[in-house]
């Protein structure tokens, strides 16, 4: 073929690939890099991690940054392996590029500041060095972020020289510069908070904590009880429900406590349902768990039974008193047998059983019950004794019992027993084993005794010893106030009651009062000039901030697209990760929130021909991708970060390598403020098999999905490789390489895919055609043996296709003539592969010597090791190995010792431990170790 003709065929091969026109090679300089750097990343995601590891990764980075040096990802690649190595020099020279690269790039401004401040060894010199970069000149090349954390260094670097005053200067600085910088923001809270003496003042830092962390679900505990405390009942129902979110939001379901005060709250602002209804939401939850138990195991039941009277009369509903032993136990056995017989309970049965809550959120649904005077008060008492009963028998059973917890519980009971209409003896005989475990102080001991007196019908007894307590005691006080109210002297309870509000309005005894005086003035109590202060706090917090554990694209909006629909065969494929601040604050990028840094991508690849099922689909999904977006301290409002993202930098990228032909379809999931837990890959495997991680966004977190894209394979027809061998004949264009990419991976599959070829049975074939097609079977079964030479192989196959024709012919039309016609297309291709791989593999072993060493050596990097299995006699790409290993070039023995070397008995790695080339000698003496010590560790194996 003419030179002119060739290459005007290998433009109408290029044009139907579509491959990217590159005019020198750089396109290579960064395919190169890129395959450095994601090999460096297999490094050191290796487990156990090594040492030679990870100094390989820094080799193969370094190399990286010489071949592509305006990549910011692989400097930035280098700057965390140097970080992990301790390579201080290194660290210093990746951030000196990466300020060079993305001078917008606020972490790495902060960043080169620390690391200049390290060298300054004594306290006083790193202050004044600080004092000097927060000038006023400087506060603004560096920016406000930058600075906020170089003053919060300033201030902790005082704090240690005991310099209080410079501490509490640098600190309002900090956090004056940037009200979102959590840190800041929460120390200047400890600090600040400890001497402020009003609520209010308190309660401003505390909002001002949230802001800068809407995540920490602590933070808007710690300012909701206080607002509780104070009677701000709304207020501290708002940020208990925003707490309650942001921790389930979290993988952490709320303390019965928290759900306590929840209830609380609400039942001070009047809204009895909504405090029931919390309660209800833990009940629904503790029912589910029992019922579930009992359906996985039946002896559940009747072993409930023995320490929860409740169920123990559910079951002797159903069953009545056969189920019960001589000495009235419940007989397990014969529970479970039924159970058995039955299987199981019926939907009414089981909706019937109720779990055990907290003996606190108890303790709240029997009051307001109680003091509501509904009907289901005795259910609700009962069930809070149960609870009280159950958490004593715990305690109890602990190794070590704490005996003031112990004395404690009993106390509550023998205090809720009273208090709500429970049996007096059995609140009297708690009230002896609290007694028996430490003594009563007397305020306590005459508030027991009004209680029995109360009970008993002696009032004037009871009323006496309230009234010695009544102001120091509110227990005391409420016993006064309701033995007044049933006298009928309701102006005087509402006295005591409203005392009582007031001095505890954040406890079940406070809300009590509130609630009586609710009934006596059928109004709301008004609040107080603090509670009323801190509602009006809180009423600035925007509302947004409510949902953001349930939305979290109202805080922090998560896109991510594809660059393109459609990629080629290895070209990079770029995806855009962009986030967006939607809150109507600033919102830090931190690595504990409110935006963490890194964005997790879960890929869900299909090749082409192959099930969703397959290893490979499979494993494409274990190789989650964690990119970095911290480029920036915080986002200000409407402000948007766009992170371009290569994915062939990452180990996926691998895949995309094994599959040209194919064509692959990808999709992402894409997630911000990521929770990590993990499941079996097969659940019907035994305990310590391999775990997948599984993902979910958690507080202000994002999981979205990216729109499907297709990285294009190629349609392997003769007249492509015919067109495509004229090309590479005489390779002169970047193109021709990629080619020759692309004919190693065909090889390939023309070796590795022969079991294809395998000819599977067609039942109820009649002779004689039966006999003929077992002929044919086994010639074919014959030509699968790579052992034997080509050309008999090739001859078995061709003898193969005669026999199936002659039987297409000859075979009456229907199923089984169908069944044959596919069965001859399977061996034509398998004679066209035969036929076909000494030419390709000849073709491409005389083009690789006409490559400069660039391009030979990214041949190699993406070219498949499985050349080398060919057998003797065939030309084949393992010529190209020889000639890569007799190679002078540098980036050509580096790309054969990262790609094809297996083992120490490689030559290439002795002749490139004495290498003159550092670079080569240090990958090649990495290696050798590496070989080495896994050579070592199966001998270990083997001999244990």
């Amino acid at each position: 073929m003419h030179l002119h003709q060739r290459v005007l065929g290998a433009w109408a091969i290029l044009a139907a690939l579509t491959f990217p026109a590159q005019a020198d090679d750089a396109a290579h300089r960064q395919a190169l890099a890129m395959s450095f750097a994601r090999n460096s990343r297999g490094m050191v995601a290796t487990e156990p991690m090594t040492v030679e590891g990870t100094d390989l990764a820094i080799v193969l980075l370094q190399e990286a940054v010489q071949l592509d040096p305006d990549n910011v990802e692989h400097w930035r690649a280098l700057l965390d392996v140097a970080t992990l190595a301790e390579r201080d020099a290194l660290k210093e020279e990746a951030l000196r590029q990466l300020g060079r690269l993305d001078p917008a790039d606020d972490v790495v401004r902060l960043m080169r500041v620390y690391l200049a401040a390290d060298r300054f060894q004594t306290a006083d010199e790193r202050i004044a060095a600080y004092q000097k970069l927060l000038s006023e000149e400087n506060r603004r090349r560096l920016g406000a972020p930058v600075a906020s954390r170089l003053a919060l260094e300033l201030a902790i670097l005082h704090r240690r020289i005991g310099d209080s005053q410079a501490y509490a200067h640098w600190l309002a600085e900090s956090v004056i510069l940037d009200p979102a910088h959590r840190v800041a923001v929460a120390e200047a809270t400890g600090y600040y908070g400890s001497n402020v003496e009003d609520a209010y003042g308190l309660a401003e830092l505390l909002k001002a904590q949230l802001l800068a962390d809407p995540t920490d679900g602590e933070t808007q505990v710690m300012l909701a009880q206080l607002l509780l405390e104070h009677g701000a009942y709304a207020g501290a129902d708002r940020l208990y429900q925003m707490a309650d979110r942001t921790f389930r939001a979290s993988g952490q379901p709320p303390a019965s406590n928290l759900l306590a005060d929840t209830a609380i709250a609400q039942w001070g602002r009047g809204d009895t349902r909504a405090a029931l209804q919390t309660i209800h939401f833990r009940q629904h939850e503790a029912d589910l768990q029992l019922r579930l138990a009992v359906r996985t195991d039946f002896s559940t039941l009747p072993r409930l039974a023995d320490t929860n009277p409740i169920i123990r009369e559910t079951i002797l509903s159903w069953w009545g008193p056969s189920v019960l032993n001589p000495d009235g136990s419940v007989n397990h056995d014969e529970v479970v047998t039924r159970l058995d017989l039955d299987h199981g309970l019926t939907t009414a049965e089981d909706s019937q059983l109720h779990g055990t809550i907290s003996p606190t959120l108890a303790t709240v649904r029997a009051a307001i019950h109680a003091a509501t005077e509904d009907d289901r008060a005795p259910a609700s008492l009962r069930r809070a004794i149960v609870a009280y009963e159950t958490a004593i028998m715990a305690a109890e059973a602990q190794f070590e019992p704490d005996s003031s917890e112990l004395a404690g519980i009993h106390l509550e009971l023998a205090s809720v027993l009273l208090w709500l209409g429970g049996d007096v003896e059995k609140a009297g005989e708690h009230l002896r084993l609290a007694k028996e475990i430490q003594p009563l102080s007397e305020a306590a001991g005459d508030r027991f005794a009004a209680l029995i007196a109360d009970r008993g019908g002696e009032e004037e007894k009871a009323a006496e010893l309230f009234a010695r307590h009544g102001e120091s005691d509110p227990a005391s006080a409420l016993g006064l106030a309701e033995l007044l109210l049933r006298q009928g002297r309701r102006r005087e309870a509402g006295r005591r009651y409203l005392q009582i509000a007031r001095a505890t309005p954040g406890t079940l005894i406070g809300v009590w009062s509130v609630h009586r005086l609710r009934q006596l003035l059928q109004h709301q109590v008004p609040a107080t000039e603090t509670a009323s202060g801190l509602e009006e706090l809180i009423d600035s917090i925007p509302r947004v901030v409510d949902r953001f554990a349930r939305d979290g694209s109202l805080a922090v909006l998560l896109q991510i697209s594809p660059a393109k629909v459609r990629y080629q065969p290895y070209e990079p494929i770029i995806i855009n990760v962009q986030v967006t601040n939607t809150a109507p604050f600033p919102i830090s990028i931190d690595l504990n929130g409110p935006l963490r840094p890194d964005v997790v991508l879960v890929p869900s690849v299909q090749v082409a021909g192959l099930s969703v099922s397959d290893p490979v689909s499979r494993l494409s999904q274990r190789r989650a991708i964690v990119a970095d977006i911290g480029r920036r301290l915080r986002l200000e409002p409407r402000e948007r970060l766009t992170i371009p993202i290569d994915l062939r930098q990452y180990l996926l990228g691998g895949l995309f390598e094994q599959f040209p032909l194919e064509g692959v379809l990808l999709s992402i999931r894409a997630l911000t403020n990521v929770i990590v837990t993990a499941m079996p890959v097969n659940p019907e495997q035994a305990p310590g098999q391999s775990l997948m991680p599984i993902f979910f966004a958690g507080v202000m977190g994002t999981d979205i999905e990216m729109p499907l894209t297709r990285v294009e394979g190629v349609n392997v027809t003769a007249e492509w490789l015919e067109e495509s061998l004229a090309a590479i004949a005489e390779p002169d264009i970047p193109e021709d390489v990629r080619l020759m990419a692309l004919l190693s991976r065909w090889l390939e599959r023309a070796w590795t895919f022969r079991i294809a070829s395998v000819l599977e049975p067609i039942p109820e074939l009649d002779e004689p055609f039966a006999t003929k097609y077992a002929r044919a079977e086994r010639l074919v079964g014959q030509a699968l043996d790579i052992r034997r030479p080509h050309a008999d192989r090739l001859g078995e196959n061709r003898e193969a296709l005669a026999i199936l024709e002659e039987m297409a012919a000859d075979i009456p039309p229907g199923r089984n003539r169908t069944t044959l016609w596919q069965r001859i297309e399977q061996v034509r291709q398998a004679i066209f592969r035969l036929e076909m791989e000494p030419t390709v593999a000849s073709a491409l072993a005389e083009a690789f010597p006409k490559l400069d060493g660039l391009e030979q050596a990214w041949l190699l990097s993406v070219m498949p090791h499985a050349a080398s299995t060919l057998p003797a006699g065939v030309p084949s790409t393992g010529s190209i190995q020889a000639m890569a290993c007799q190679s002078e070039d540098r980036l050509v023995q580096l790309a054969y010792l990262l790609y094809h070397v297996e083992g120490l008995e490689d030559p290439m790695v002795t002749a490139g431990q004495r290498s003159e080339d550092e670079g080569v000698r240090q990958v090649a003496d990495l290696l050798f170790r590496m070989f080495q010590r896994a050579r070592a560790a199966q001998e270990a194996a083997r001999n244990r």
